[in-house]
């Protein structure tokens, strides 16, 4: 007795696939994913006979003309396998007025999508299945343009009413006390520092005025062996730390919002400090805190210094002060006070001085640096010759200001640097520009982030697309051919976008944040 044929075969019009794997559809039921392609069925034809299926070619009976407006078909022998096989239509071929050849190909994606089983693969790029800020730090090595500030702040030292920076005074280091009529002095710590000079603060013109022409008066000028500008007025002569706080930038980018939270970290979204003389970038996302925090510090002890430590930053603790990521600004201005050269060069550099002078060797040394100090410039070559070319170019040097005469202190450009306000921490805010923001969120928003990482990819975790891109992915396939597996393969590893919804393939302007 013969079997009846039972063959199902349904030709489609308008499905948003083709053959080039850049974009499936992912169905949560093989039900659900029936429904559809059922809804977008042109005619359907039953009572067929089996169709074999790596022909890839089958006849049906309907005209050419009705064939041709079909992109897309699924068959299924019901009473042999039972599987349904969706394909891509490739070509149409006229057999007669009723009749027309259809040459297809197995859409491995849709066919196979319910036997398959990912395994952890090394996952070059993908959407993220969160994407809180800081999350995602893989290199990207995109093109970003140059920076564009967007805000600055001063960080300078502040007092219970207010900035101090109008309050600066001069600090004198000196060899008497403030009254400049005792020969003696007293000395002290100072920034757990031992000073043998006295600390005295002058705040006005009037204050300083009468305090050199005292020291004139009673000749004590000679005893002022230093003299700065100081751009806040110590009441101790201890460590101040202040504590500096800055907002992260995490609302636009040169006035850009940003969907992908990766570009509020770096090399995007930076915070700059810098002074006359450095420069450092920060990440807002290494700071532990809701804010960039940072430790101020003013130390007056050998000469005014301002140093800034960010805390909590590149830390599992918040409140760690990271004294490496420091930055140091001195130079403040010498006030210009008619003083011996030599010995204020040498209360002011006697730290830098090399440190051979005090190395084992010193004892033998000391004899020779005395007594070349009271010979001619002659002599202290021939004197130092073993001690090798640097330290016979610091004495040499040492020579030379020795016997230059009583001159002005204090240089140009810190002056100006410190009239300008200059002289302080800034704060900026930097970012690219809106133009390349705009340009690496697109691309961000179409194939996700970088990864990196050996691990099952993130078919699903955004609500309407997933962007995979996979390095030798790892399938388990069950009853599926090798050509077909290795198609699949090949797609994972060229990069593949998984819509969940057929309506919307290719509408890039939907919201696809990461399901909550």
């Amino acid at each position: 007795m013969s079997t009846l044929p039972t063959t199902e075969i349904v030709i489609c019009k308008n499905i948003p696939l083709d053959n080039s794997y850049d974009h499936t559809v992912t169905f949560l039921s093989q039900q659900a994913q029936a429904t559809y392609f059922y809804s977008k069925a042109f005619r359907t034809l039953t009572a067929n006979t089996y169709q074999r299926v790596m022909l890839n070619k089958l006849r049906i009976q309907v005209p050419i003309g009705d064939a041709m407006q079909c992109n897309y078909l699924f068959f299924a022998n019901n009473s042999h396998e039972g599987k349904t096989i969706y394909a891509f239509i490739t070509g149409w071929e006229y057999v007669n007025d009723v009749t027309t050849e259809i040459t297809y190909e197995i859409d491995v994606f849709q066919t196979f999508w319910f036997d398959i089983d990912i395994k952890p693969s090394f996952v070059e790029r993908e959407h993220s299945n969160t994407d809180i800020i800081g999350e995602n730090l893989v290199d990207e090595n995109l093109e970003i343009g140059d920076y564009i500030e967007n805000g600055s702040t001063t960080l300078m030292p502040t007092a219970v009413s207010g900035t101090v920076a109008t309050n600066a005074c001069a600090l004198f280091f000196t060899t008497f006390n403030d009254d400049a009529t005792c020969s003696n002095f007293e000395g002290g710590f100072a920034s757990f520092v031992y000073t043998g000079l006295n600390i005295i603060k002058k705040e006005t013109v009037n204050e300083i005025q009468a305090f050199i022409n005292k020291a004139i008066t009673n000749n004590k000028l000679d005893g002022i062996i230093a003299a700065y500008m100081c751009p806040y007025s110590p009441n101790t002569y201890d460590t101040i730390t202040w504590q500096k706080q800055v907002a992260k930038n995490y609302t636009t980018l040169d006035g850009y919002t940003p969907k992908n939270n990766k570009l509020y970290t770096y090399p995007y979204n930076v915070l700059r400090i810098r002074s006359d003389s450095d420069i450092n970038i920060y990440r807002y996302e290494y700071f532990e805190s809701q804010n960039c925090q940072f430790n101020l510090t003013g130390i007056i002890v050998p000469e005014p210094t301002l140093s800034l430590v960010p805390i909590g930053y590149q830390s599992i603790s918040q409140t760690r002060a990271r004294l490496d990521q420091r930055m140091t600004l001195k130079g403040f201005p010498q006030i210009a006070i008619d003083a011996d050269v030599f010995k204020v060069y040498l209360a002011q550099n006697a730290a830098s001085l090399p440190t051979a002078m005090i190395s084992s060797g010193i004892q033998s040394g000391l004899g020779v640096v005395k007594s070349a100090l009271k010979m001619d410039l002659g002599g202290v070559a021939t004197q130092v010759t073993d001690w090798g070319t640097s330290i016979a170019n610091t004495l040499a040097q040492l020579h030379d200001i020795k016997t230059k005469p009583p001159q002005l202190n204090g240089t140009q450009s810190a002056l100006t640097d410190y009239a300008l306000g200059a002289k302080f921490f800034f704060a900026d805010t930097l970012t690219i520009r809106a133009e390349f923001a705009r340009i690496i969120d697109d691309y961000f928003n179409m194939f996700g982030y970088a990864t990196h990482r050996v691990k099952v990819p993130n078919i699903t975790g955004r609500p309407y697309w997933n962007y995979v891109k996979t390095q030798g992915v790892v399938l388990d396939i069950a009853n599926a051919p090798q050509p077909y597996i290795q198609k699949m393969i090949n797609c994972f590893n060229k990069g593949i976008t998984f819509w969940h919804n057929p309506s919307i393939i290719g509408n890039y302007n939907m919201d696809n944040s990461p399901i909550t």
